[in-house]
């Protein structure tokens, strides 16, 4: 093992422990910039007809987002790892 070696695998560490440190800062205040947004928009749906039942369509919406994010994000690693699959065996049978 040489020099540039353990250089390189420290410099993806690096960029690892830089990357997950970002994800955790997005994982604890997306949920509180959702919060808020759904506040301020049922908020002012409220003020413009405050006997209307469409303050509840902002919050149906913050749901339906809310269980479709997850979702999504699972279908797209699944879709990628089947893609991959896919480009493996065509550069195999070349």
């Amino acid at each position: 093992m040489d020099a540039g070696y353990v250089i390189s695998l420290m410099s993806v560490d690096a960029l690892k422990l830089s990357q997950t440190v970002r994800a955790l800062h997005e994982v604890i205040t997306l949920p509180i910039y959702l919060a808020i947004a759904s506040y301020f928009l049922y908020a002012n749906l409220g003020a413009s007809c405050p006997n209307c039942e469409n303050r509840w369509s902002s919050l149906i919406g913050m749901a339906v987002m809310v269980i479709l994010v997850p979702a999504i994000t699972c279908f797209v690693g699944w879709k990628t790892k089947h893609i991959q699959a896919i480009l493996h065996f065509i550069t195999v049978t070349r």
